[in-house]
């Protein structure tokens, strides 16, 4: 083509050729919105789990699998009573798993005639001078204080211990149901407290029976019992 002819070619382009190059988009007023998360598969059948779901539960599932159960750790114990509130108390209480329960016998000696009422606590830490520190006493059930002989109780209730003779010695031999020796167990008396009041427990007044001061505390540990010549412990088989 010669130069003419190209030059007349531009000419008519401009005046009448439609072009075809495409326009950009006009862009829109605001953003466009994100598209929605897609949703996790649902189970194929009844009680398949989806491969998520398999991912997001796997580790916990094992973590419960892995989480340790009470066990068993003693079949007996006994443990001194510390003197409290300046009483001058001395004793020892022992604690033998028995069929269906607990059985706990409490000897004192130096302790005024009458009746003194007994209770597992819920802490084992006699630490304070008027062993408060042990805490309330034992209550799983939530339950109100009462007589030993009553059904609905504080597991704790463990009634009252009789001294005859001025200055004199007392013994209380108790077997208390469904109680145990399991570490960690809901109703287990392992590593908790056992206190010794200077009054009479009532069975009626809440929530302690009215039994007075505390005048003697053991802490019912397997370091306790070891921590003393006078202490034992028998492991359990």
């Amino acid at each position: 083509m010669t130069r003419l002819h190209a030059a007349l070619a531009v000419c008519v382009c401009v005046t009448g050729c439609v072009y075809s190059t495409p326009q950009p988009a006009p862009r829109p007023a605001y953003p466009p919105a994100r598209p929605p998360a897609a949703s996790a598969p649902a189970p194929s059948s009844a009680g398949e789990r989806s491969p998520g779901h398999a991912q997001a539960n796997g580790p916990k599932d094992a973590h419960d699998a892995a989480k340790p159960k009470p066990k068993r750790e003693v079949e007996h114990l006994e443990v001194a009573i510390q003197g409290k509130n300046e009483s001058g108390l001395l004793g020892k209480v022992e604690l033998t798993e028995v069929s269906g329960g607990v059985k706990v016998v409490v000897r004192v000696d130096n302790v005024t005639p009458g009746l003194h009422g007994v209770h597992i606590t819920q802490f084992a830490d006699c630490s304070s001078k008027d062993a408060t520190s042990a805490g309330h006493h034992f209550n799983p059930d939530d339950n109100p204080h009462a007589r030993r002989s009553e059904e609905e109780r504080h597991l704790g209730d463990l009634g009252n211990l009789l001294v005859k003779a001025p200055g004199g010695s007392g013994q209380l031999v108790v077997v208390v149901p469904r109680a145990n020796l399991v570490a960690g167990a809901p109703r287990s008396f392992l590593n908790r407290a056992l206190v010794v009041h200077a009054d009479r427990d009532n069975g009626k007044h809440q929530p302690g029976g009215d039994s007075g001061q505390r005048i003697g505390c053991a802490e019912l540990t397997i370091a306790a019992a070891r921590a003393r010549a006078d202490g034992k412990v028998v492991m359990a088989r």
